[in-house]
C-alpha cells in the first residue's frame, strides 16, 4: 500500500449508501481526482499490492472488486478510451463533494468527466512517472499540476480579495511570471523536485524561457521546489533540453531523463562521476542532481 494513506481520521466513514469509506479509500479517490484518471493496476499497485498486514497481495481481485464497489455506489466511473481500448477510472462529482466533506483543510480540485484526447497522452505519462516514483519509493507527497495551481490563484484572490479590474490584470501578470509545473513532489533527500513532462518539440527559445522562469523560482524568496526534472519520450526533446540545460551544469538544478529511464526499474539521479546517471537510457543532469 502506498504510503499516501496517512492523512485519514483513522476511523471508517459511513456514507449513507451501501458502503464505508476507510482511509485507503479516500486517498485512492484523491489519487483519481489529482491524476484526472488511473487504471485498475496503476491503484492495484499504489493502495492494494500490500494488506493492511503489511503482507504482499496474493492478487488483485480485491482491488478490482472494492474499485467496482466504489462505482456502483458512485464515487467512481469507468471510462474507456477508443485510441487505446484501454479502461479508466474517474472520480465523480458525488466522489469529489464527498472528499470535500472528508478534508476539510485541502483544495480539491474539481471532477474530470472525461478523458481529454488532446492531452492523453501527456497526462498518462504522468500518471505512469508518479505511480513508478512513489512504488519505488523516489517520491512522495505529490502536488498535482491542478492543486499547483489553485493555490496559486487562492493567494492571488486573497492579495487582491475584490478581484476588480487591478486584481484581473494583476493576476494575468502573476501568472505570467509563475511557471506551474506539471507537479511537485519530495525526493529521498527531502528536497522539493518539480516535475515537468515534454511530450512535442519546441522552439529553444520557448525552452530556454521555462529554464530562465524556474531558475527565478528557485532563486525567489518563498521556493516551492529547488530542482527540475524533465522527462520526455522524444530523443529530439532530450537532445534539445539536455543542450540547453547543459549551461547550468555547476548549479545542479536541472535534470532530463527518458521517459523509458524513469519507468525503467532503475534510480534516476544516481550519476556517476561524469554527471552521467547509471542507467542504460539517455539521461542527463546539470551536475549530481537527486531527483529521486
Amino acid at each position: 500500500m502506498s504510503d499516501l494513506v496517512k492523512r485519514g481520521r483513522g476511523r471508517p466513514v459511513g456514507t449513507g449508501h451501501g458502503i464505508l469509506l476507510r482511509d485507503r479509500d479516500f486517498e485512492l479517490l484523491c489519487f483519481v481526482n489529482d491524476m484526472k484518471f488511473a487504471s485498475s493496476s496503476a491503484l492495484f499497485e499504489l493502495f492494494f499490492s500490500r494488506t493492511y498486514k503489511k503482507g504482499p497481495a496474493k492478487s488483485d481481485l480485491w482491488a478490482k472488486e472494492r474499485l467496482e464497489h466504489l462505482r456502483r455506489e458512485g464515487f467512481l466511473k469507468k471510462v474507456r478510451t477508443f485510441y487505446e481500448m484501454q479502461s479508466y477510472y474517474l472520480v465523480t462529482e458525488k466522489g469529489v463533494n464527498t472528499l470535500r466533506g472528508h478534508f476539510l483543510d485541502e483544495e480539491i480540485p474539481n471532477w474530470v468527466s472525461e478523458i481529454d484526447a488532446r492531452y492523453y497522452r501527456h497526462d498518462l505519462h504522468i500518471l505512469k512517472c508518479r505511480v513508478t516514483l512513489e512504488i519505488e519509493g523516489r517520491a512522495r507527497d505529490w502536488e498535482c499540476e491542478r492543486r499547483i495551481r489553485s493555490r496559486i490563484l487562492a493567494d492571488i484572490v486573497a492579495k487582491y480579495p475584490t478581484y476588480h479590474e487591478r486584481g484581473l490584470r494583476e493576476q494575468a501578470k502573476e501568472n505570467a511570471r509563475y511557471l506551474i509545473p506539471d507537479g511537485i513532489y519530495t525526493n529521498k533527500q527531502g528536497e522539493r523536485i518539480a516535475f515537468e513532462f515534454e511530450e512535442s518539440i519546441k522552439e529553444p527559445e520557448r525552452y530556454a524561457t521555462k529554464l530562465e522562469g524556474y531558475l527565478k523560482q528557485i532563486n525567489g524568496s518563498k521556493p516551492d521546489f529547488k530542482r527540475v526534472l524533465f522527462v520526455t519520450s522524444k530523443l529530439n526533446v532530450y537532445s534539445v533540453l539536455e543542450k540547453l540545460t547543459r549551461p547550468y551544469a555547476e548549479l545542479k538544478v536541472f535534470r532530463v531523463n527518458m521517459l523509458e529511464t524513469v519507468l525503467g526499474a532503475k534510480v534516476v539521479g544516481v550519476a556517476s562521476s561524469h554527471g552521467q546517471a547509471v542507467d542504460s537510457g539517455p539521461s542527463r543532469s546539470s551536475g549530481d542532481v537527486h531527483v529521486g
